[in-house]
């Protein structure tokens, strides 16, 4: 008999439901187990449990599908094949083979009106659907705050955090983001969210702040950037921007100050991916890309 308890992190951790689960599982006959479906880690009450491997945790990583695992259900969900190979890979880079996006993805593309080849151009809307309603929306508001003024970063750090949102511990807050897993740990010790969270988080705040808000959310965050060496990153957030050509005088005075810092190098191969019609459309860039 299998007793599956979902969303256990809805439940506060002080609640009492911890202790009664303790004891049922404590007092069950042997042919009775028990599952927890959480975003956390186990309770402290299951310590005991955990030390005598009678509690076996599943982590995200070992649910995320591998990219022969996405095929297969590929196979099974399109039985007409209007899907091809190369679609389904893109699938999968997009959503990093995380198993319920890999599948809404899917039968996005084999039953939605649109010619399946081209149903990886844009995140679909059942999808953006999910992330709202399972991810976003279970946060506070201040933890929401949080994450819309942060997705700019592709890394992130306390220190760029802190630059871009007020809070009173940067450190605290991504600790506890990542616990919820809004949060994914990078080898640099820094943190990242999931790519196709991170879409969703910027498209948002993009509907949802202030444009004057947004703008400076931008600013803080090339300055952060700069400061530190980080050239590509801030270029990355500099592509972010709506209107290229809208771009603050600030931002590229400071770019430019750090080109007379004797950063050229760094600064020319940070623009050898923007094509020529990226540096054309924007006399700023024009500039930058000249004097490199």
């Amino acid at each position: 008999i299998a007793m599956v308890f979902d969303n256990l992190h809805e439940v506060d951790e002080n609640s009492d439901l911890y202790t009664a689960l303790l004891v049922a599982c404590d007092i069950a006959p042997e042919h009775v187990e028990f599952y927890f479906l959480s975003r956390l880690a186990p309770h402290k009450k299951f310590a005991r449990y955990h030390l005598s491997n009678k509690l076996g945790v599943i982590h995200w990583e070992d649910l995320r599908f591998a990219p022969e695992e996405t095929r297969l259900l590929a196979a099974t969900v399109d039985k007409n094949a209007a899907v091809t190979g190369e679609l389904v890979d893109q699938i999968h880079q997009r959503t990093d083979g995380w198993a319920a996006l890999v599948r809404m993805w899917l039968q996005h593309c084999t039953m939605g009106q649109e010619n399946p080849q081209s149903c990886c151009k844009s995140i679909p809307k059942v999808i953006l659907f999910y992330l709202e309603a399972e991810l976003f929306d279970s946060l506070s508001e201040e933890d929401q705050r949080f994450l819309l003024a942060t997705a700019i970063f592709p890394f992130i750090s306390a220190e760029t955090a802190q630059s871009a949102v007020d809070v009173s511990d940067a450190n605290e807050t991504m600790s506890l983001l990542y616990k919820k897993q809004m949060l994914i740990s990078h080898p640099s010790s820094n943190y990242q969210y999931h790519p196709l969270f991170r879409e969703f988080l910027i498209q948002k705040a993009q509907e949802a702040t202030e444009p004057i808000t947004a703008k400076d959310i931008r600013r803080k965050a090339i300055g952060s950037f700069l400061s530190q060496g980080r050239y590509g990153e801030a270029l990355e957030v500099i592509s972010r921007t709506e209107n290229q050509e809208s771009t603050p005088h600030a931002i590229v005075a400071q770019v430019i100050d750090r080109l007379f810092d004797c950063n050229f190098q760094a600064f020319a191969k940070a623009l050898a991916p923007l094509t020529e019609n990226d540096t054309a459309a924007d006399p700023w860039l024009t500039l930058i890309h000249g004097i490199c």
